[in-house]
């Protein structure tokens, strides 16, 4: 296969699709960074854990850190599939 063949038949362009990249990754980081915050609320508060300091408690705080995992999903794939892509066509 050269580089320039494509990787999907029938698709113009190798390489990776940027959109679907970043709505899985930015729904992956999501999920998690939900995941460790219902886990700070289900350990105990007397533990020592990343999470035990309660200023991220606060309802602006957990949606800031949502929005913040949900858009560095968007940034890593646009980063590193763009990089993909672009090296990808390069042979």
């Amino acid at each position: 296969m050269s580089g320039r063949e494509s990787v999907n038949p029938g698709s113009p362009r190798p390489g990776v699709k940027l959109v679907a990249l970043g709505w899985s990754l930015s729904i992956f980081f999501l999920l998690t960074f939900l995941l460790c915050v219902a886990l700070g609320y289900l350990l105990p508060a007397d533990t020592r854990h990343l999470l035990a300091d309660a200023a991220w408690r606060e309802p602006s705080n957990v949606a800031l850190g949502a929005a913040v995992a949900f858009a560095l999903g968007w940034y890593a794939a646009l980063v590193a599939g763009g990089l993909y892509n672009h090296f990808r066509g390069q042979r």
